[in-house]
């Protein structure tokens, strides 16, 4: 095991910008007890990328041409997805059917306000450094169809909801049904609504307004594309708003949504990797209001935008291996919950952007991205009733796919965790694959890895129990052949 050097060491103790290589400590212990019960299955298309709606005024990136990006999205979901398009600058697009129609001048002027948002940066170069106005036509609609259909991905598309007209959002959504339809998950109105007191909306702003307004841009929509697919209410940080939409549009809406950050702002000095990768509260608080939402509503719920530190991410830990532990951690949390997916947000150059670059630069995976793999190598599969006991920063997963057992071990911590784990039936237990996720230093930005791995004898069975001593700062993935979960 390698030692920390100097510099790491020093900056574990001040708790200032992490970076650690593996620890030779004693090995702290954990106990891991995995029951027959089953909890939620995880959804094949659990996985999304959420991106920024003006990223369509380029037609060439969502497009089944871009292959390199089409590869990037198959392997990161590769039996499925959700590509959510919406964003704050969703607020400042238009929509025109006819792409020679002219610009007026009420569209003109929230189509600039828009391009000095920072979120302006999350789009390529083609855009942000290019003359390019954030109009809409079906030209970008009917490559967007192209490479939903090669990528095997599902759309959440979001309508301008906040300087747009009822009537633009019909036309919009017309297209979009028309050309994407089978693709199409759903149309969500707005981004954060409940942020809008005092901004788009005049205060004060409460739901009741918002689904006031919400009912007659639906009313609208569907005079046009009746059997049009709404989801939302895709807010901030109102857990009452999803409930209440929940309760009031049961049966007539087809996802609930809302976002999440795990910190924030970003330059605050507080915000790292220590931080991002200690136990979140306000996951199992939107966990819980998401599974009342869902029984008023009877449909799934997903975290339409998330990421680890709201206002761009935080340099140093959003872009290094820290969010990908984070992510992978997090994802499984939420598909344990109930959840039916997760969108991580990002495009263009994003500090905590799982995918960067673009098709003449070539695109990059940032550390996120190995983290969302770790997560959806679940996908398909029945999470499983669990106990852990454990003084060290560790999280496990168990579930069954298939008749075989997957456990997840995520070490979060600067020693080494020694996990006991039984379960049932493990006499015929049978190490079948394994992969790990990990990376030289908690700041490291690149070397980042999520591959098989040959644990040979690391991997101790007995009739009773797995034993396992998993890293400082290191995650992995182990199926077996066995009837535990039978």
């Amino acid at each position: 095991m390698t030692r920390l050097n100097r510099r790491s060491f020093l900056q574990l103790a001040t708790a200032a910008a992490v970076s650690t290589s593996l620890s030779a400590q004693t090995p702290a212990k954990a106990t891991l007890t995995i029951g027959d019960k089953p909890l939620p299955t995880m959804p094949l298309d659990f996985t999304g990328l959420s991106y920024e709606s003006p990223q369509l005024c380029n037609p060439d990136f969502f497009s089944p041409a871009n292959t390199a990006l089409v590869q990037l999205f198959r392997e990161l979901g590769p039996t499925g997805g959700v590509l959510r398009l919406g964003g704050n600058l969703s607020a400042f697009t238009a929509w025109h059917n006819d792409p020679t129609s002219p610009i007026t001048a009420a569209e003109q002027t929230f189509l600039d306000k828009g391009k000095h948002y920072w979120e302006w940066d999350l789009t390529d170069p083609s855009i942000r450094h290019g003359n390019h106005e954030a109009v809409f036509t079906p030209a970008s609609i009917e490559t967007l169809a192209g490479f939903l259909h090669v990528t095997g991905w599902q759309l959440l598309y979001g309508l301008n909801f906040a300087t747009g007209t009822p009537q633009q959002a019909a036309a919009e959504a017309a297209c979009v049904q028309r050309l994407c339809g089978k693709n199409l998950l759903g149309f969500q109105l707005g981004n954060e609504i409940d942020f809008w007191g005092g901004g788009f909306r005049p205060k004060p702003w409460d739901f009741d307004q918002y689904y006031a307004e919400w009912r007659k841009w639906v009313a609208v929509i569907r005079a046009t594309v009746p059997d049009a697919p709404m989801a939302g209410p895709d807010t901030a940080v109102s857990l009452d708003w999803m409930e209440q939409l929940a309760e009031h549009e049961r049966n007539k809406i087809v996802l609930l949504t809302k976002h999440h950050y795990a910190m924030g702002p970003a330059g605050d000095p507080k915000m790292d990797a220590r931080h991002l990768l200690d136990p979140d509260p306000d996951v199992a608080k939107e966990i819980a209001a998401a599974q009342r939402a869902k029984a008023f509503a009877g449909v799934g719920f997903r975290t339409a935008e998330c990421n680890s530190c709201f206002h761009g991410g935080q340099p140093g830990v959003s872009n290094a291996y820290a969010s990908a532990l984070w992510g992978a951690d997090y994802m499984l949390t939420l598909a344990q919950g109930g959840h039916a997916g997760v969108n991580l947000h990002g495009g263009g150059d994003g500090i905590y952007s799982p995918i960067t670059g673009d098709s003449g630069r070539g695109f990059i995976q940032q550390p996120l991205f190995f983290g969302m793999k770790f997560a959806q190598t679940f996908a398909g599969a029945t999470l499983l009733e669990s106990t852990l006991h454990s003084s060290a920063n560790l999280t496990a997963y168990a579930a069954n796919r298939d008749g075989q057992l997957l456990l997840a071990l995520i070490n979060k911590d600067s020693s080494s965790i020694t996990v006991e784990c039984s379960a049932p039936h493990l006499n015929n237990a049978k190490l079948l694959e394994s992969h790990k996720l990990s990376a030289p230093a908690l700041d490291s930005k690149t070397d980042i890895t999520f591959a098989p791995a040959d644990l040979g004898n690391a991997v101790r069975l007995t009739r009773k129990s797995i034993h396992y001593e998993i890293e400082p700062y290191t995650a992995v993935v182990l199926r077996f052949n066995t009837t535990a979960s039978s």
